[in-house]
């Protein structure tokens, strides 16, 4: 919900143009400026014009020299600092799915459940309700997460406050069934093991009325009969009601290539998602004549300023370049393509 000083700000910098965002050489320059308006560093001449002096003082609100906070600032901020795309997705969840709770239960409540959808992008929040309504919660809630997800510098999204009902009798999985699947996980992993490919077990779907279960195994493995054979034997000594074993065969370089393809584009989504500047709806991947192929999806127009394309561009190549995603993908090629409404090419970018 913005307030009205909220629209105060917004109608004070509407005539502010995308153009003014700040290039990432001129960046450090700025911020000197406004530590020393700020008298964080040793005073210099000063023959600041006065449209100038506007931008500064704009600025140290949006850079948080000031207790002031919003939605609007957020959106203005974000305009203004330059794009970084982090390599996050490797290191698990985002950090939100941990943030998040945790706020919430600094208020005093129990978070059920987080989903994010892509478009409109949505986060929406189960919370167990207690004795509060469903309104106290919201009213309690939305300004703390909506101050978190701002200082994340996202400013487009829909945040959804749901009250969840702390049920007794929750239905869970039957105990003698996650029996099964923990023998089958314990037995595959032993055996994998033994044979030499320890890590790479991975048990799939058990079905009950012909007791078969399910084994991914990848397809170079030349002693997948014997594995298969010594899985069975493992389980039948630990009284396990398993009677077969299914092999389902995948070719395990281009899993992980499918792994790593995707671990970048969540990469760029996530630094681009919930961000009026960019306006995304989602991405795909794929590969092509051995090239991993990122889109993402967005609703920017072919009239976009040169200077958003520059900054993305760059972010891009800030993001190949850092070593963790240099590890990652190795000598794999990639190309990521920026869409605008009707699957048209905004900005190409590769990696070679």
């Amino acid at each position: 919900m913005k307030r009205a000083s909220d629209e105060e700000l917004h109608e004070s910098l509407k005539n502010l143009d995308e153009n003014l965002r700040l290039k990432p050489e001129h960046y450090t320059r700025v911020k000197e400026r406004i530590l020393l308006e700020s008298k964080l560093l040793p005073a210099r001449k000063r023959s600041y014009k006065k449209p100038l002096l506007s931008i500064v003082a704009t600025l140290m609100i949006l850079l948080g020299f000031s207790p002031m906070y919003s939605t609007t600032m957020a959106s203005f901020a974000a305009k203004f600092l330059p794009l970084e795309i982090k390599p996050e997705s490797m290191e698990g969840p985002p950090e939100m799915v941990f943030e998040i709770p945790e706020i919430i239960e600094q208020a005093g409540y129990v978070m059920g459940g987080l989903g994010i959808t892509p478009n409109p992008y949505t986060i929406e929040i189960g919370v167990q309700a207690n004795d509060d309504s469903l309104k106290t919660i919201d009213e309690k809630l939305r300004p703390l997460i909506e101050e978190y997800l701002n200082g994340q510098g996202m400013d487009q999204y829909e945040l959804a406050i749901k009250e969840e009902k702390v049920e007794e009798d929750v239905p869970v999985i039957e105990d003698g069934v996650m029996t099964i699947y923990d023998s089958a996980n314990t037995a595959a992993m032993k055996v994998f093991e033994e044979f030499g490919y320890p890590g790479i077990a991975q048990i799939g779907q058990y079905t009950e009325k012909d007791q078969s279960m399910e084994i991914e195994m990848p397809d170079h493995i030349e002693e997948a009969e014997e594995i298969q054979a010594a899985i069975l034997e493992n389980l039948a000594k630990q009284g396990s009601p398993i009677k077969e074993i299914k092999l389902n065969f995948y070719n395990a370089e281009e899993r992980e290539k499918e792994m790593r393809v995707y671990t970048v584009a969540d990469d760029i989504y996530r630094s681009l998602a919930g961000k009026s500047l960019y306006t995304v709806t989602g991405y795909s991947v794929g590969y092509t004549d051995g090239i991993g192929s990122v889109q993402i999806k967005t609703k920017l127009s072919k009239n976009t300023s040169q200077q958003i394309l520059t900054d993305i561009e760059s972010a891009l190549q800030t993001y190949f370049s850092s070593p963790k995603v240099k590890q990652l993908i190795g000598d794999d090629q990639y190309k990521i393509q920026i869409l605008i409404e009707g699957e048209k090419v905004l900005l190409e970018y590769t990696n070679q």
